[in-house]
C-alpha cells in the first residue's frame, strides 16, 4: 500500500531568526569597511604648531597670582589727646624715621604745665630762703662761740695766776674757789654750745633736704609734663610708606587714638590665593619663583621665593599663602603689585615631557598626531600622561624622545586618523 509523503514547511520564526543574523552581518561589514576607517585630511604645515618630545628636568608647579606685601606693619596711635594743629604729609608719602606726621594742640597740658613751673620758681625761692637762714643761724652760733672762746682764754689764764696765789696764800680759798666754779661753768657752756651748733646744722641740713626732694619730684613732674607735650608732636618712628591717616585739621583726637599706618618697605613678602585644590600639596618651604622686569638691564629677573606661612582658613575655594624672599627683593616695586609666582609642587626630576597646546582642550591628553619620519603625515596616536604643568606634560608612554608632535588645535580634525602635511 503507497503512503502518502507529508510535505516539509519551513516555520515562520526560523525564517525571521534567518534574516536578524544576515542584517547584522551586513551591518558590522558595513562599519568595518566604511564607518571606521577614518578619512584623511591635508593641512599646511607652517599653519600648525609642532613640539618635539624630550627629556629634561621636569617640575610640577602651578601659577597663582602674587601681591606684593610689606613682611611688617606698624600702626600709629596718639600718645596724648588734643586738637590736630597742622598735618606734615599725607597717606601714600613715604616717611623716613623720626620725620613729623601732625601735631596735636592741649590747652589744659599748656596750663599744667606754666603751673608746675610756677610752683618750681617757688620751690627754688624756698630753698635760697632756707639755705640764707641756716646760714645766718650758723654764722650767729659761730660768733656765739667764738665770744665764749675769748671768755673762756681769759677765764683760763686768770684761773692759772689765781691758783698760784692760792698755792702761796696770797688770796683766800674762797676766791679762788667762785674763780674756779666761773672758768668750769663757761668751759661746759661751750661744750654746750658746740652740740647746740651740731643739732642745728644736722636740723638745718635735713630741712634743706626735704625742700630740695620737694623740688625735685616737682621737677621730675614738670619733665613728664614737657614729654607729654613733646608727645603731642607725632614722628614716624619707622621708615616706610605711610598707608593711611586718618587725621584732619581741627580735629579732635583721644589719647590712644588710631590714626594711621606705617608699612615697612625695606622688606617684603608675596601674598597669594591658592586654590584649596592643592591644599594637600602647598608646604612650608615650598619654593616659587617670580619674575620683575629689570628695565636697567632690560631683561627679566628672577626672585626666589620660599613659603613662609600657610592660612588654614578658605574663603571662595581658595587659601591663602605667604612667601618671603630667599634672598634679596626687587627693588623697583610698589606694595600692592601683582604678579605672576611659580609654584613648585613637588622637586626637579628627569622625564620625558611634551609641551602642552591647544590640542588638550580636545584631547585631554589620550591621543596626539605625530609627525612621521617624512615629516609628511601626522598620525594619530594614544599616548599616556602623568604629571602636569601649565608649560609641559610629563609623558609616561606612547612617545620617545626626539619625536614631533602637532600641539595645534585638533577642533577639526576629530575623527581624523591621519592628516596629511603638505
Amino acid at each position: 500500500m503507497d503512503r502518502a509523503i507529508k510535505k516539509r514547511r519551513f516555520h515562520l520564526k526560523w525564517v525571521l531568526g534567518l534574516l536578524v543574523l544576515l542584517s547584522s552581518g551586513v551591518f558590522f561589514i558595513y562599519q568595518m569597511v566604511y564607518v571606521d576607517q577614518k578619512p584623511t585630511v591635508y593641512a599646511k604645515r607652517d599653519e600648525l604648531q609642532l613640539a618635539k618630545v624630550s627629556q629634561e628636568l621636569f617640575q610640577e608647579f602651578v601659577n597663582v597670582t602674587g601681591i606684593m606685601a610689606p613682611a611688617d606693619s606698624l600702626y600709629l596711635d596718639t600718645k596724648e589727646g588734643g586738637q590736630v594743629k597742622k598735618i606734615y604729609v599725607e597717606a601714600g608719602d613715604n616717611v623716613k624715621i623720626g620725620d613729623p606726621i601732625l601735631i596735636l594742640e592741649n590747652t589744659d597740658l599748656e596750663m599744667d604745665e606754666l603751673l608746675k613751673k610756677a610752683r618750681i620758681i617757688e620751690k627754688e625761692f624756698e630753698l635760697q630762703r632756707a639755705n640764707v637762714n641756716c646760714s645766718k643761724l650758723e654764722h650767729g652760733l659761730k660768733e656765739d662761740l667764738l665770744e665764749l672762746e675769748f671768755r673762756i682764754s681769759r677765764l683760763e689764764k686768770d684761773h692759772r695766776r689765781n691758783h698760784d696765789l692760792a698755792q702761796s696764800k696770797y688770796i683766800s680759798t674762797e676766791a679762788f674757789e667762785e674763780i674756779e666754779d666761773n672758768f668750769r661753768y663757761w668751759k661746759q657752756k661751750r661744750e654746750m654750745q658746740i652740740q647746740a651748733m651740731v643739732i642745728e646744722a644736722r636740723l638745718n641740713d635735713k630741712t634743706v633736704k626735704q625742700i630740695e626732694a620737694g623740688l625735685n619730684l616737682l621737677k621730675t613732674d614738670h619733665q613728664e609734663t614737657l614729654k607729654r607735650q613733646k608727645d603731642l608732636l607725632l614722628i614716624a618712628p619707622v621708615t616706610g610708606l605711610l598707608t593711611t591717616l586718618d587725621a584732619s585739621v581741627g580735629e579732635t583726637k583721644n589719647k590712644g587714638a588710631r590714626i594711621g599706618q606705617i608699612d615697612l618697605t625695606d622688606q617684603i613678602k608675596v601674598i597669594a590665593q591658592v586654590d584649596e585644590y592643592y591644599s594637600g600639596r602647598v608646604l612650608i618651604g615650598n619654593t616659587g619663583t617670580l619674575e620683575v622686569f629689570d628695565t636697567e638691564s632690560n631683561r627679566e629677573t628672577a626672585y626666589e621665593l620660599r613659603v613662609s606661612t600657610i592660612s588654614p582658613e578658605v574663603h571662595n575655594n581658595e587659601f591663602e599663602v605667604e612667601f618671603s624672599f630667599v634672598a634679596e627683593h626687587p627693588a623697583m616695586v610698589r606694595l600692592g603689585q601683582s604678579f605672576t609666582v611659580r609654584l613648585a609642587l613637588g622637586r626637579e626630576y628627569e622625564a620625558l615631557v611634551l609641551r602642552k597646546g591647544p590640542f588638550v582642550q580636545t584631547t585631554g591628553g589620550s591621543w596626539v598626531y605625530v609627525v612621521d619620519a617624512d615629516a609628511k603625515k601626522g598620525i594619530r596616536r594614544s599616548i599616556k600622561i602623568g604629571k602636569h604643568n601649565p608649560d609641559y606634560f610629563e609623558v609616561l608612554g606612547g612617545l620617545t624622545a626626539g619625536e614631533q608632535v602637532i600641539v595645534s588645535a585638533y577642533d577639526h580634525y576629530e575623527g581624523v586618523n591621519a592628516i596629511e602635511l603638505n
